[in-house]
């Protein structure tokens, strides 16, 4: 059985692996590649639903390397890779690109999920 401060826990989690989805979904919709496994988190909160505590630790860090893992994939193509270093730096150039592909790739570029 969960303790309160892991239901929290879990809820904050659940928020998060959401976030992360919508993120990728705004990269396919932008057409930029990238190379994801969610199976694991989704396992991890299947499991956690149904009280393992160990699992939501596990959830937190199978997030974030998740979120690396698309981080870098992204940075594979000079020409993304730039973009996320133009986003970070808050150069003009961040200014020009496109709202999708900005909005694409910030929450990336800015390692909001890491």
């Amino acid at each position: 059985m969960l303790t309160t401060d892991q239901v929290d826990e879990l809820a904050y989690y659940k928020k998060k692996l959401s976030l992360l989805k919508d993120c990728l979904s705004r990269l396919d919709e932008q057409r930029i590649k990238y190379d994801a496994n969610l199976e694991m988190c989704f396992f991890l909160l299947r499991e956690a639903n149904q009280g393992d505590g160990n699992a939501i630790t596990a959830l937190a860090y199978a997030i974030k390397v998740t979120a690396k893992q698309v981080r870098l994939s992204i940075m594979k193509k000079p020409r993304h890779a730039q973009m996320m270093i133009d986003i970070v730096n808050d150069t003009q150039r961040s200014n020009e690109l496109k709202v999708g592909k900005f909005r694409a790739l910030n929450p990336f570029a800015s390692k909001v999920f890491e």
